[in-house]
């Protein structure tokens, strides 16, 4: 037990957790505790910190063991690097039956404190999962080790650890790929992050580039994870510091120089672009080995440099498995380029009515219904798991979702998005987004919030089922606009006129009721009636869930035939490490 692997499929933010046996030292005492019940989150930003199955299962002392074995301690082992800093978060969940208090010793390398519940009130409550977070310096051994221990003072209580994340931290300039080695004895000047997820014991290394990954929990209120303050011992570290104060001083070089990306696209030859977006033309282009996707702003079109520096600042903040992400930029001679991951599949909207829609099968209801739940969870990770705050998209559109080969989605473009705090309602002044997906109450209070995302979402959702534009001219008045004719249809009981033909006969009745329902539910007039992202996650997740096990009859089959409308534009760009070239 505690020797299973959970791959990134099943990480929000794209770990790998492997077992951790061979971290622990030989332990006869070591049991493994499984919870079968739901954990209580009490806050959405929460399931980012690690997957579920690291708070349901814990690796605990045995205490039905003789007294004079209870001196013994469970110890996890790391091999870091020498005098190095590291994040550390340990994680802890109640999960035993009837226990509900806990006191016992926590060694954290040469520090030693003790942890029982009255140091985490309000959590006493079984399922409900904290952690606390630490700065720690290395010794000139490099080797670093986490135990916990039997309090002699209460030798009854429970003594357990969910799980242990360690992040090394770079306070220089870094671009390049993670290395995932833990075992060598040398270890290249990379961001490399270790978890053990002890219950079920199990280790996680986790892919990112710079502080953004564990300190996105920063923005709840210091009662859910406050930090365990300990004296540092080692005569290479100053004294513990706060998560705010080290990552103020971390600078992420994404600067490319302009010889690369010149190189990396011929030149920006005309042959490469492969879209013309908000920001101007997008060109394919090759560096080392890798593809990337290159924006490149034209003097008098598009965006400026407004733009230029929010996806700037809001990327080099954010990563998450369904968000293109951003390899760096270009402002030489007063430039403007972005480089992104390729995403070779396009975007969506060509797959539903535009230039791809003309040579391939259209998309099933299966796919259809992915690549929505892709995108509603990169959006749900903007508005709830993000370190900057609450991130509103504002342009969410069939166009700023990208595909890869295999269809996978992610969301892009974020020039125009606006970052704010929680509860809070900016006056925009300026309003910025594309007709048809525009919130009609922030069109007529100006007042942003995430909601407004929400409602171009339910746009989209209804643009993937019916196959055609959000505004469109040439139709009856009353079909002009996708969300007002959808909701008619609805109320009417006619939704099958706005079914894309294809698909009649495909969808399960049960999915295609949740899939409108939620989509009628995001485009409410009021935003306050709206469901949150996650909400549309769930219910979408539901409705895919009555597509693969219809009721009766109606199963899904994959059909040959095609129907082509309208040609759209289209941009390109997708996800994970970049190369040592990008650094100079």
């Amino acid at each position: 037990m505690g020797h299973w692997e959970i791959t990134p499929d099943y990480d929000t933010l794209w770990r790998i957790w492997l077992p951790g046996s061979k971290f622990m030292a030989p332990q006869s005492l070591a049991t493994t505790f499984i919870y079968d019940k739901r954990l209580k989150y009490t806050g959405d930003g929460q399931i980012y910190v690690a997957p579920s199955s690291v708070f349901t299962t814990a690796k605990t002392l045995d205490l039905d063991t003789t007294t004079s074995s209870r001196n013994l301690n469970l110890t996890w082992c790391f091999k870091l690097k020498k005098k190095s800093k590291y994040f550390l978060r340990l994680l802890w969940c109640n999960i035993f039956p009837n226990s509900t208090t806990f006191n016992f010793n926590l060694f954290i390398g040469v520090n030693h404190t003790s942890l029982q519940n009255t140091d985490v009130t309000d959590r006493n409550s079984s399922g409900l999962p904290f952690w606390y977070e630490f700065i720690i310096t290395t010794d000139s051994s490099g080797f670093f080790n986490v135990g916990i221990a039997v309090n002699k003072k209460d030798p009854l209580s429970r003594v357990f650890l969910n799980g242990i994340e360690i992040m090394e931290l770079i306070d220089k300039s870094f671009v390049g790929v993670v290395d995932l080695r833990i075992e060598e004895e040398k270890q290249s000047p990379k961001m490399i992050i270790v978890g053990v997820c002890i219950g079920g014991v199990v280790i996680i290394i986790a892919l990112i580039i710079g502080l953004v990954m564990f300190c996105f929990t920063g923005e709840q209120k210091s009662k859910e994870h406050s930090p365990l303050l300990l004296s540092q011992n080692d005569p290479s570290s100053k004294k513990i510091e706060s998560i705010a104060d080290l990552a103020s001083n971390l600078n992420l070089e994404l600067k490319i120089p302009f010889e690369i990306l010149n190189d990396a696209t011929d030149a920006f030859d005309n042959d490469k672009i492969i879209g013309i977006g908000g920001f101007g033309n997008v060109y394919v282009g090759k560096i080392g080995e890798k593809e990337v996707a290159v924006k490149r702003s034209q003097p008098g079109h598009g965006q400026g440099i407004k733009e230029f520096q929010t996806e700037i600042a809001i990327f080099s903040q954010i990563r998450h498995r369904f968000l293109v992400s951003l390899y760096g930029y270009c402002d030489e001679n007063e430039e403007m380029i972005l480089v992104y991951e390729y995403m070779d599949g396009g975007n969506l909207r060509d797959y539903l009515y535009g230039s791809k829609a003309k040579d391939h099968v259209p998309l099933s209801c299966k796919k259809r219904l992915e690549i929505c739940i892709c995108a509603a969870k990169g959006l749900d990770y903007l508005h709830t798991g993000s370190i900057a705050g609450i991130i509103i998209h504002r342009d969410i559109k069939t166009t700023n979702i990208l595909l890869d080969k295999d269809l996978n989605a992610k969301v892009a473009d974020f020039g125009i998005s606006k970052i704010r705090v929680p509860d809070a309602a900016e006056l925009d002044n300026t309003i910025r987004g594309t007709y048809g997906y525009m919130d009609p109450e922030y069109l007529s209070t100006g007042k942003l919030k995430e909601k407004f995302d929400v409602y171009s979402f339910g746009v989209v959702l209804f643009e993937v089922l019916s196959a055609r534009a959000p505004i469109k001219k040439s139709v009856p008045s009353e079909e002009t606009y996708l969300a007002d004719w959808a909701i008619l249809c609805k109320n009417k009981g006619e939704i099958e006129k706005l079914i894309y033909p294809f698909l009649v006969g495909t969808i399960d009745a049960n999915s295609l009721s949740k899939f409108v329902d939620v989509a009628e539910k995001c485009v409410d007039e009021v935003g306050a009636n709206r469901p949150s992202m996650r909400e549309v996650v769930n219910d979408l997740e539901l409705a895919l869930q009555c597509q693969l096990t219809p009721v009766g009859l109606g199963k899904e089959h994959e059909g040959i035939s095609t129907t082509v409308v309208e040609d759209e534009d289209t941009t390109t760009v997708n996800a994970n490490e970049l190369a040592v070239e990008f650094k100079n």
